[in-house]
């Protein structure tokens, strides 16, 4: 966050300033309204990147349009409202719909986040489960070819991941270049057994492949 940029200024001042920002690799989850898809819009998991009282930034696994209709809910954040301003291909930037009383609130957590962003609770499971770098990878299924996905979190075992598609538990399916059975579902996704246990060192590189923009395939 750019202290200078909150120097002497009200937390009116606060509330609609984009510099009080917070980097952020927090994960959570986005729903998508699109024309004529009603009530049934799924939702599907994200990470966030950036967020101010004016835009947020995440990556996701579900593309959207310049103007479509996104919320957004992180843990730390709350839900947020806000529409399409930009598509970088795996990430999307939003503005937020919220009132001025809702950016103030906003701008508060913002400011309380980037103060304790360096404290984390650390992760004593047998099998670790980390964040990947970079989220941004692809599944092979058969009979369907490659499909852009989202990791949500690893570990030697295993990758639990967010995706258009929607296997039946027991597919056998390869992520990046790893070969895998799905184990079980969740609301916004489902989760991946390896074949073989990996190093983690060795293991992101193996699976965090990213499409090109025209190898994307439409499962529409």
């Amino acid at each position: 966050m750019n202290t200078s940029a909150t120097a002497g200024q009200t937390p009116d001042q606060l509330s609609i300033n984009d510099r009080v920002s917070h980097l952020a690799s927090a994960q959570g989850r986005y729903l998508i309204k699109k024309p004529g898809q009603g009530s049934r819009s799924r939702a599907f998991a994200c990470r966030l990147k950036r967020i101010s009282p004016i835009s947020l930034t995440f990556s996701g696994p579900m593309p959207a349009q310049v103007g479509e209709t996104v919320t957004t809910y992180f843990t730390e954040f709350g839900m947020l409202p806000g529409h399409v301003r930009r598509n970088l291909g795996y990430s999307l930037v939003v503005d937020l719909d919220l009132s001025a009383e809702e950016r103030k609130r906003l701008a508060a957590k913002v400011i309380w986040a980037e103060k304790h962003r360096n404290f984390q609770v650390p992760d004593n499971r047998q099998s670790k489960r980390v964040l990947p770098r970079s989220p941004n990878s692809h599944l092979v299924i058969p009979g369907r070819g490659r499909v852009r996905c989202f990791v949500i979190d690893m570990s030697a075992t295993g990758a639990a991941v967010s995706a258009e598609v929607d296997p039946e538990i027991g597919s056998v399916l390869a992520l990046g270049s790893v070969v895998g059975r799905v184990v079980r579902k969740f609301a916004t996704g489902f989760a991946i057994m390896f074949e073989q246990r990996f190093e983690l060192e060795v293991l992101e590189p193996k699976i965090i492949v990213p499409l090109q923009v025209d190898q994307f395939v439409s499962l529409d």
